[in-house]
């Protein structure tokens, strides 16, 4: 198994450097391969979301630290994991949002829910567009 880097150009995935030509070329004609396709992370895209949540819980007074903001942002956009215990009780344990946890694509979905749950019940009237706008310098 080989770890390669595609890249899409015109709708096709071609090879995005002489390694993963290499590897391409040693593959017969009409083989099938299977893949699994993921999107590299984007750091400036991960320390704009911890600005976000840096500068939400400076902005509002339910949450008593950053990371239980972040746990709740997590909880709160499905991405947790949900026991419930013989007494009918839940507990939510949050997942992760590390690099090797999610992919570009997931994490841009995580992010949308994430300013869509901070607009609507962390700090209700203020705009996804305002919010983005503010952090738009963070990229």
């Amino acid at each position: 198994m080989a770890k390669i880097f595609l890249k899409k150009d015109l709708g096709i995935l071609r090879p995005a450097d002489s390694i993963a030509e290499e590897y391409i070329q040693g593959i017969g004609f009409g083989k099938l391969l299977e893949c699994a396709i993921t999107q590299p992370r984007n750091i400036k895209h991960h320390r704009r979301y911890w600005s976000m949540v840096g500068l939400i819980f400076k902005n509002q007074r339910y949450f008593q630290t950053k990371e239980d903001l972040h746990n709740a942002i997590k909880i709160k956009t499905g991405y947790s994991t949900v026991y419930q215990f013989k007494d009918g009780t839940y507990w939510h344990s949050p997942g992760s949002i590390k690099f090797r946890s999610m992919d570009q694509v997931a994490f841009e979905i995580f992010e949308n829910k994430a300013v869509n749950f901070i607009t609507s019940e962390v700090v209700p009237g203020l705009s996804s567009e305002l919010l983005k706008a503010e952090l738009e310098g963070y990229l």
